[in-house]
């Protein structure tokens, strides 16, 4: 029914009963009751006319007409809208106000027993909707309810759009089979979709989870719109949920992954320790023995690699130590001199072509320090230094003390670092792609990350950067 048929119900309806009260009027007339009965009969009709009608204009309307009816048909002379008595000048008047205030009260109390009930109507299905979506347990179930739910409130086709796993789905229910359908849809689907639907996002102001799409001409009031926002909000926090566990889940398992991993290295490598231990003492006697030329060679090579490992294992378990969380410092006063020769003494082992120099202060300085650990971190700076230099270049272990910082330098006079490279040389397992081919082999992108995990234990700090002529310089500070 559109808007001018209802005007004309309900005008109809309110003459209708106005000639019903000045019928009844007339009997009561004759019956010989008073007029102020006849003014309860119009009153009355009043009454009738505000609830059955919507607003308050047929009300008022009615309080006129009636009183003027009262005048027309009752009042002498009758049949006309002269007063000879000057008191009914008041009885109209009063009449009019308790008809007029009749209605109101009688058309207010209606509309607020019809907005409580529109109230009650939302709240039961909010509390329903809310209710299915949390025993949701996926993406999917969140969809389906949503459309089951929307689609008899609203009695009418429903399309939602959503992201699973980063591929956008489609999701439509039927009006008369209730039936719902998914499938996957393109950026371009998307878009000729939406030109012809009435859309509502399922979003806030950081996140966006979905799309609801109602029939282009459906018609929306502004209740309706703010219960279809109410459900979008519904479906959002019921989407950021699905969201969030998806996450944890993939976290926890994500963190069973790594301890898995820290356990099994730390495993193998504590295995590994032992027999490396027995290679490396082995090829060493080996080298004070053998004679031959081409058997020394290989004895040096079977040393060498044995030394390697040995300090890969060392890298393997301080990762798996600070990963876990479990790197424990044990600081205390150390002389700088007794770390460098610790140094020093191991690649005079390991790489005996290369020249290490040392430059340090003639005093003796003490750092507070786990002495084994930084001890790592310069075995670790002066092996990659060896990596990326010639057997005849230069390599430098610098100590100096500025504001209350130690400063540890290494040196070299190698290739130097790219400089797309020099922020990301301290992330675990990075290895550049520049290294020469030869040494490509012997980097396995643990070194610089365990450096700057045990330096930055310490409280100090540690970059890179490449010096002016050829060659890169490595760095790290330790609080005195």
């Amino acid at each position: 029914m559109n808007y001018k048929d209802k005007i004309l119900l309900q005008s109809t309806l309110t003459l209708l009963i106005l000639t019903i009260a000045t019928i009844l009027s007339y009997i009561f007339k004759h019956l010989g009751f008073s007029d102020t009965n006849i003014v309860v009969i119009y009153i009355l009709s009043v009454l009738i006319i505000s609830n059955f009608t919507k607003g308050y204009l047929y009300g008022i309307s009615a309080s006129l007409l009636s009183m003027l009816s009262f005048n027309f048909f009752f009042i002498e002379p009758i049949y006309s809208f002269k007063v000879y008595n000057k008191s009914y000048f008041l009885t109209f008047v009063v009449m009019l106000l308790a008809s007029i205030l009749t209605s109101t009260l009688t058309s207010k109390i209606i509309e607020s027993s019809k907005a409580a009930n529109r109230n009650k109507k939302e709240f039961q299905t909010l509390f329903k909707i809310s209710s299915s979506l949390a025993k949701a347990s996926s993406i999917s179930d969140v969809a389906n309810i949503s459309l089951q739910c929307i689609s008899i409130l609203f009695d009418c086709e429903v399309t939602f759009l959503t992201s699973i796993d980063n591929i956008a789905y489609r999701y439509d229910i039927v009006k008369e089979k209730r039936s719902i359908t998914s499938q996957m849809i393109s950026k371009e689907q998307i878009e000729l979709l939406l030109e012809c639907k009435t859309i509502y996002y399922i979003k806030n102001q950081i996140n966006q989870y979905g799309i609801l799409c109602l029939p282009k001409n459906f018609a929306v009031d502004e209740e309706k719109k703010a219960l279809i926002n109410s459900i979008c909000n519904q479906i959002f926090i019921a989407l950021e949920r699905e969201r969030l566990y998806r996450e944890k889940e993939s976290v926890k398992n994500e963190v069973e992954r790594e301890k898995f991993k820290s356990n099994l290295l730390r495993a193998i490598s504590h295995d590994i320790r032992g027999p490396l231990s027995s290679i490396s003492g082995a090829s060493e006697i080996l080298i004070y023995n053998i004679k031959e030329k081409e058997n020394l060679e290989f004895a040096k090579g079977i040393h060498d690699s044995s030394l390697w490992l040995t300090q890969m294992v060392e890298n393997i378990l301080s990762l798996t130590k600070v990963q876990e969380g479990s790197l424990n410092i044990n600081k205390k006063p150390e002389a700088i001199e007794e770390i460098i020769g610790v140094v020093l003494h191991y690649f005079s082992k390991y790489a005996t072509a290369n020249k290490i120099s040392v430059d340090i202060p003639d005093e003796i300085i003490f750092v507070p320090m786990d002495g084994k650990l930084i001890a790592q971190v310069l075995i670790n700076l002066v092996d990659n230094a060896i990596k990326h230099s010639n057997p005849t270049d230069d390599i430098i272990i610098k100590v100096y003390v500025e504001k209350k910082l130690v400063w540890f330098c290494v040196i070299d006079d190698g290739t130097g670092i790219n400089p797309k490279n020099i922020n990301k040389i301290f992330d675990l397992f990075f290895i550049s792609d520049d290294l020469p081919s030869d040494t490509k082999h012997r980097g396995n992108g643990l070194g610089l990350s365990i450096c700057k995990a045990i330096v930055s234990a310490h409280g100090g700090k540690i970059f890179a950067k490449n010096n002016l002529e050829k060659g890169a310089t490595i760095q790290f500070s330790l609080p005195l």
